[in-house]
């Protein structure tokens, strides 16, 4: 079988899945998507992409898909030394894709379990949709919904509508059909208003067809943030990371609705939790700059620093926002000196112990 570009989205989407199984999993931290899969493709030293995400495995491996044939290939591997750890190869029938998911992620969990000594009691299942066209529109719209510009959101949502006509009762497929179509005003100035109302269906929906989903209390928990209900969007953004701890955008909701309740230092913990799990996220490192000015005497950095990481043009749109004085005069950060929170080891995630990093190639 050989490696098509026009797939990329479907080895995206896999790969993703996946690490969202093992990222369900106690005691193990696994980098989020973007820092991922900036190294896919690339024949980066296994040791380099270990020191620079921080992480003392690497999951590699490639997934091809050729007709009614998916093949996946992964090995695990010891960042620090380089050596393999365990390495399987599966050759399927498309259309037994979630069932192949599932077996790949038993073996990789029986691998750690073995060289780690991890603690497993039940390995968490890829949540499956009715087709395979359901969950092929799903996979293309996480593959442009990722690249955050107003054209591949709007993409993304109509994928997303796509899969739930093939699968109405896809609570995945709301839950992002939900969070996609609220998010797109901050790219494209639309209404906001309209936009809660068109997704506030989805979202219930989700929460109706599965109440234990990570998405879709992330869904609702960004509905009540939009509509400036913190509290309550506080329960449901931490139900979310509560079922996946790992889970970066609930992390920054949660930043976010902290930050509007005048929690400042609690919020800069959930930015800082969120930079672990991925690294390389320019909306996670934005915060992190936007939280470094508010900590600088006032006036200065204000121009450059909050945006300085933003390389492309309309993310995240109120990240520098010039609020950095009159939070700085209401005295918010009596909490401990500036910069305390550099250190701060208590920040929710599970022991690192054991990190993990999944890595692809393309075929």
């Amino acid at each position: 079988m050989s490696g098509d570009p026009e797939q990329e989205y479907f080895t995206d989407g896999v790969s993703e899945e996946l690490l969202n199984v093992l990222a369900k999993l106690p005691g193990l931290l696994v980098v989020a998507r973007t820092s991922s899969f900036q190294f896919r493709g690339e024949d980066r030293d296994i040791i380099d992409i270990g020191q620079q995400l921080n992480v003392g495995l690497v999951l590699e491996g490639s997934i091809r898909k050729a007709g009614g044939q998916v093949r996946i290939t992964a090995q695990l591997i010891d960042a620090r030394s380089g050596f393999h750890l365990w390495s399987e190869t599966y050759d399927r029938e498309l259309e037994n894709i979630f069932a192949l998911q599932d077996e790949v992620s038993a073996a990789i969990v029986d691998a750690l379990k073995k060289n780690l000594g991890l603690e497993v009691e039940a390995v968490p299942q890829v949540i499956a949709a009715a087709s395979s066209e359901a969950h092929d529109a799903y996979l293309r719209g996480r593959y442009l919904i990722v690249q955050r510009t107003p054209t591949t959101i709007e993409g993304a949502i109509r994928e997303y509508e796509k899969a739930i006509s093939l699968d109405p009762d896809y609570a995945l497929a709301h839950a992002e059909l939900s969070i996609a179509i609220v998010s797109l005003p901050n790219y494209t100035g639309q209404n906001l208003t309209e936009a809660i109302a068109r997704a506030v269906p989805h979202a219930e929906r989700a929460m109706e067809l599965d109440p234990g989903l990570a998405e879709a209390h992330a869904a609702t928990g960004l509905l009540l943030e939009r509509q400036g209900n913190m509290e309550d969007a506080l329960i449901h953004l931490r139900r979310a990371i509560q079922i996946n701890p790992n889970y970066v955008n609930p992390r920054l909701g949660i930043a976010s609705s902290l930050d509007q309740l005048g929690r400042y230092a609690e919020s800069f913990v959930e930015v800082e939790t969120a930079v672990r799990l991925d690294p390389l996220s320019i909306p996670a490192r934005g915060l992190v700059h936007k939280w470094t000015d508010l900590q600088e005497p006032a006036g200065r950095g204000r121009a450059g620093n909050g945006k300085a990481c933003l390389h492309r043009p309309g993310l995240l749109r109120d990240v520098s926002r010039p609020s950095g004085l009159p939070r700085r005069k209401m005295g918010q950060w009596d909490a401990g000196p500036p910069g305390f929170l550099a250190n701060r080891s208590d920040t929710g995630v599970r022991p690192q112990g054991v990190v993990l990093v999944f890595r692809h190639r393309r075929p």
